[in-house]
């Protein structure tokens, strides 16, 4: 397997960057889907690998770290979504 080359991205009017795989694309947020998303990202070589990422209002008193523990078990790699293999997708379709 080879080892991942990444890219960075920044998203200064947010205040956080990102670092991508190389050669993924970098899309506008897509807001009718939810006002918190911030950016979308995805493999043009396959459109099921995607990333979009999301920003909450901050609850007073909170801390990041507080934040950043909160979303940590959602992060881990065993609680990754698995598509469905026996429907098919409405985009294959297409």
């Amino acid at each position: 397997m080879q080892p991942i080359e990444w890219q960075r991205v920044e998203k200064p009017d947010f205040g956080y960057a990102v670092r991508i795989p190389s050669g993924w694309e970098v899309r506008p947020p897509n807001l009718k889907n939810s006002p918190w998303e911030t950016a979308r990202f995805n493999d043009p070589a396959d459109r099921r690998h995607t990333a979009t990422v999301f920003r909450n209002p901050v609850t007073p008193g909170r801390s990041a770290r507080d934040v950043a523990d909160r979303v940590q078990p959602a992060r881990s790699p065993h609680r990754m979504r698995t598509p469905n293999c026996s429907t098919p997708s409405p985009r294959a379709s297409r």
